[in-house]
């Protein structure tokens, strides 16, 4: 499920949900995981080809592995400037 909202002309936020049921992360011995991502992005424009973004994934810091023996991160951030040539 995703949801995208735009508020006014500068600001714009993006947000999903993914629920993962039964994921095989092994066949031998038979591992399988359930888990719930939740990410959330938001930007603001400052000019009409710059802006300014923050994105967080694996918001519920859910511990899983998508392969046996590598777990993946919990709660991630970052943040950066998109600039349009």
């Amino acid at each position: 499920m995703r949801a995208l909202v735009s508020v006014g002309e500068e600001w714009g936020v993006a947000t999903g949900i993914q629920y993962i049921k039964g994921l095989y992360t092994s066949v031998s011995p038979v591992i399988r995981e359930d888990f719930v991502l939740w990410n959330l992005r938001a930007d603001y424009r400052l000019y009409r080809s710059v802006s300014l973004y923050v994105r967080g994934e694996n918001l519920l810091a859910q511990r899983y592995e998508v392969m046996r023996g590598y777990p993946m991160p919990k709660a991630t951030f970052l943040g950066g400037i998109n600039v349009r040539i």
